[in-house]
């Protein structure tokens, strides 16, 4: 009678654990193999991320390219800078041409241009742009006493399609340079945030300086007897709207530890947080084993697609993936192999990018569903 109430008991007791897999076999005994939680359990998964903007595009022209010419500021936004000289003449040279240095002389120097931020042409073709741009034009006076210019200074900004998108022109009439041996600005751009287009050209038209006389005379001593003219350019670095790229990421240092769970297939669920001004669909995933090497018995879902955000603004979604053994069970999941697709958002973009910007998985645990199998005969 104690057997009996101890068996009853037994098939009372294994439906509540949440049991789908019972059989009897020949002898009419009880399978060994059962499948507890198949509502789902949470196991621990070390923190991932964050995948910065460095790590996304490393490997890749884009990021060649960006290693190279593309500064880190102390906020962690990324921006370009460069300085083009426009005129450089030396004031002796000058004066040995003046037809009476007694006299007060008109340099007429003409139009002169430069090409301004070269490297952002370079960026534009992958896609990128550049927000935030700032141009200054500046001046070196050797000469001991204040000068007048005359000029017109205008800049333009080009698009992807090489037209003119923007132009600002600023009127120099009589304007008073001071004496003084290091640069100083002359005159500055403001340029509207949204002009994202890359500025690309600043001309001087019509420039002339009125000189006072014995010009010579009033040269400071020093090496650096010329008058200079030249540009100081800067600007972030964003994603333009037709930015589109593909890249493959290893990822090795997850701890997702449910080998011992002998899973033939389960679905495994974390939040995913993105601060990367960027949409991020995830094409494909592969397992790969301790040695870093693929393992094709391992079968990710595909196709996620996860919403951009910012550093004060990240976005938080939901993930699941299933994941299946088509020979043997599902071993501990520690380094993957990841294809993401990133874009810019639609009506979104020119975001300027930052080193703080990533996309991290801020769950502890991750949700395992698809039943847990215990105490089953190996195959």
């Amino acid at each position: 009678m104690r057997n009996k109430n101890l068996f009853l008991l037994l098939l009372v007791l294994i439906p509540l654990c949440g049991c789908s897999h019972m059989e009897y076999d020949t002898f009419r005994r009880l399978d060994k193999e059962v499948t507890l939680f198949e509502e789902g359990i949470a196991v621990p998964v070390g923190n991932v991320g964050p995948i910065t903007v460095a790590s996304l595009l490393n490997g890749s022209q884009i990021g060649t390219l960006v290693s190279q010419f593309v500064k880190e500021g102390d906020d962690g936004v990324f921006y370009i800078e460069s300085e083009e000289e426009i005129f450089n003449g030396n004031v002796y040279e000058l004066a040995l041409k003046i037809p009476d240095r007694t006299q007060p002389y008109r340099w007429e120097i003409g139009t002169r241009s430069a090409s301004i931020g070269g490297m952002s042409s370079m960026l534009a073709m992958f896609g990128l742009c550049i927000p935030h741009q700032m141009l200054i034009v500046q001046e070196q006076n050797p000469i001991m006493a204040e000068l007048k210019l005359n000029a017109k200074a205008r800049m333009s900004c080009t698009a992807s399609d090489y037209s003119t998108s923007y132009t600002q022109e600023i009127d120099l009439t009589d304007f008073a340079v001071p004496s003084y041996y290091s640069a100083r600005t002359l005159v500055q751009f403001d340029i509207p945030e949204d002009v994202t287009d890359r500025v690309s050209m600043l001309e001087l038209e019509d420039l002339t300086l009125d000189l006072p006389k014995n010009v010579a005379d009033k040269v400071r001593s020093g090496n650096n007897c010329s008058f200079v003219i030249s540009s100081k350019y800067k600007g972030s670095v964003a994603v333009g709207s037709a930015f589109k790229m593909t890249q493959t990421l290893p990822i090795n240092n997850l701890k997702v530890e449910i080998g011992k769970f002998k899973l033939r297939q389960c679905q495994v669920s974390f939040d995913l947080e993105n601060s990367l001004p960027l949409d991020v669909t995830l094409d494909s995933v592969k397992f790969l084993d301790k040695d870093g090497k693929e393992n094709p018995d391992i079968v990710f879902s595909s196709g996620v697609k996860i919403a951009g955000g910012t550093v004060e603004k990240p976005v938080t979604t939901p993930v699941t993936l299933e994941v299946k053994a088509t020979d043997g069970s599902i071993p501990d999941i520690t380094g993957v192999e990841i294809t993401v697709t990133i874009q810019a958002p639609e009506g979104k973009s020119g975001v300027p990018l930052s080193s703080r910007m990533g996309l991290a998985i801020k769950s502890a645990t991750a949700t395992l569903r698809g039943g847990i199998t215990l105490f089953g005969n190996d195959k």
